[in-house]
Order: structure tokens, then sequence, then C-alpha cells
């Protein structure tokens, strides 16, 4: 990579007031992955990956052309390679996404909420770029097993679905920092969602979780913690391992250690919810 590259991916590592869509506009999409590559990976360090990002920056100077946000899914399909964000939220005549957006290689956010869709195609795992999926307040009842494979997504927004499991391949994600799965029909997260170790969002409000799932006592850097509208009525003492928690939305009057756990965790702010609206 040029200087001019090194430094702007440490300009974005290190959160310098600097925009992606700034960046996008000044150096073209295909070098911003790049840039999210290198910061990823540090493939400065690793050859392999210096060797394979080399690649990618010779192909961006000979791709010229201009990428857009798509409204409409006919008029992502009718250039599907050049759709960086697609948008249809509140879309009440969208019943279902095509199996073709494996195309949009090159998408960046997919907004679906307030639309019909109920699932989401497998295919989604060629966009691979894919950093923001809004999928709320729609009729989704499955998570495709292929999101595990969207190594670049950061935030993940199903709440107020119909879903009531989660793949296991979701701990793959291992870069991403928030996730709502809020007002679903979950009643059990898998082992493997103790892999999302850069969560630091999570909504798991308004479920079915009958006993506080072990999973959650594994994400290191979680601050805000929402678990309220469930029905487990005790909390783990090893709630106090989350380091990083500050605001933890709880049933509070409903957990019968929640003394305990109140003195195990001085500095979080415990809220309860249902005292909370009631006043």
């Amino acid at each position: 990579m040029t200087y001019a590259k090194n430094t702007l991916f440490l300009r974005y590592r290190n959160n310098d007031a600097f925009k992606e869509q700034d960046m996008i506009r000044k150096i073209g999409f295909f070098s911003f992955c790049l840039i999210l590559y290198a910061c990823q990976y540090n493939s400065r360090d690793n050859p392999t990956i210096q060797a394979e990002a080399d690649t990618v920056e010779s192909e961006i100077h000979q791709d010229a052309r201009e990428y857009f946000t798509a409204y409409s899914v006919e008029e992502a399909m009718a250039d599907p390679e050049g759709v960086i964000e697609l948008y249809l939220r509140n879309d009440k005549q969208l019943t279902q996404l095509p199996v073709d957006i494996g195309k949009m290689v090159n998408l960046r956010v997919l907004n679906v909420s307030g639309t019909k869709i109920r699932t989401i195609p497998n295919s989604i795992s060629n966009c691979k770029y894919l950093s923001e999926i809004i999928a709320n307040a729609s009729r989704i009842t499955t998570i495709p097993d292929s999101i595990g494979e969207l190594g670049f997504l950061r935030k993940l927004n199903f709440g107020y679905n119909a879903i009531d499991s989660i793949p296991s391949s979701l701990g793959q994600l291992v870069g991403l920092e928030e996730l709502n799965l809020g007002s679903n029909h979950i009643s059990q997260l898998p082992d493997s969602f103790a892999g999302l170790k850069h969560l630091t969002f999570c909504d798991v409000s308004d479920n079915e979780l009958e006993i506080f799932p072990d999973a959650i006592l594994g994400l290191e850097k979680v601050g805000n913690l929402w678990m309220h509208g469930n029905a487990f009525d005790s909390i783990p003492k090893e709630i106090q391992l989350l380091k990083n928690l500050h605001h933890f939305l709880v049933d509070a009057h409903e957990i019968k250690n929640i003394k305990e756990i109140e003195a195990l965790i001085p500095g979080v702010y415990i809220i309860d919810e249902y005292e909370r609206n009631k006043n």
C-alpha cells in the first residue's frame, strides 16, 4: 500500500474525525474496503495478506465505475455491482429479496426495515463488504446460516420480528459491534454467541429466555446490555466478569438475587424497565 493510503487507514483505525463516506468519495469504494481489510488483519505484518492487498489495490486503478445508492430492487438489479447502499425502508410491497442479491458484491448497507420480507437469502454471503444490515420491524422468521461469512459486518438489527432461533454461525462475526435481537421469540442463544468479542451493544430484550444464557458472559466488551422482558429470575454472579458493562436493563423486580448482583457490580447502572415504564 502507498504511504498515502497507509496514512488514511491509520486515520480510520484511530477514528480521527474521518468519516467513511468522506473516504469513499476521496479514494473510491474499493480503496475504502482495502483500508478496512488492512485495519482488520494488519496486513503490514502479514506478507500473505499484504500480497492480496496489493493485488486488490492494482485492480482499483482499473475500475472507473461509479457507485450509487439504490432505493428499489429494480434499480439495484439494473446494475448490481454498482450498488453500495440499498434502502428499501418501509416498502410495504416488498415481501422478499431476490436470490440474486448476491450479485451486489460491493454492497455496504442493506436497509429493509418496515418491510414484509420473511428471510434474507443465503446468497447475502456474496456481499462480503456489508457492514450494516437493518431489518427491524419486518416479518423475518429466520436468519440465514451464511450470515457468519460477512466478516466486515459491524451493525446488525433484527429487532421486532418473529425470529425463534439464532444460527450458531452468528458467533463468527467477531467484528460485530452492535446487535439488536429485541422483541422476537428467541428462547436460547447458541454457545458460539460468546464469540462476539467486540460487541459493545447487545439487545435481547422481550424474548423468551427462561434461563440467563451463559454465552452472554463471554461478551467481553459489552457496555449496554438489554435483557428485560424475558422469563429468567436469576442472574449468575459471573456477570461481574463483564468489566466494560455500564448499563444493564433487566426486570430487576423479578430477579431473586438482584441484591447480590447489585453488590457485585456496584459501578453498573441497573435499570428496571418495568418500574421505569410504570412511572
